[in-house]
């Protein structure tokens, strides 16, 4: 098994949460999983594989909960239909999570930026 030195420091500190700390020696500790995890244990297999059931949805929830970048001027010009009127993006103006859009009527709406990303990703 080949793993990764930035996950088996999220697995050390994993364990750690979850009840398993170094009683003596953290170096020993760690030497001790590592030679463990090298010659198939199956005790520390389980846990690492319930780790790395953690750290797969924690990376998830990070991905989901990063908010793209949109370069307003992307969203100018896009013609929306929106209440059965058809209107066209006059300005863009960034506002955190969310696209602050006017249109050419006047009008203006806050379109979270990941709606605004599957507005312009069939373009």
């Amino acid at each position: 098994m080949e793993i990764s030195k930035e996950k088996l420091e999220a697995f050390f500190e994993w364990l750690k949460k979850d009840g398993l700390p170094p009683k003596r020696s953290e170096r020993l500790w760690r030497k001790t999983i590592t030679a463990k995890l090298l010659h198939d244990d199956p005790m520390t297999l389980s846990n690492y594989e319930d780790f790395h059931i953690d750290y797969n949805q924690k990376l998830e929830t990070q991905k989901s909960d990063m908010v793209p970048f949109i370069d307003r001027k992307i969203m100018i010009g896009i013609s929306l239909k929106r209440n059965n009127v058809l209107k066209v993006v006059h300005d863009a103006i960034d506002a955190d999570s969310y696209i602050h859009l006017f249109f050419d009527d006047g009008s203006d709406e806050l379109v979270h930026k990941k709606v605004c990303i599957q507005i312009i990703s069939p373009l």
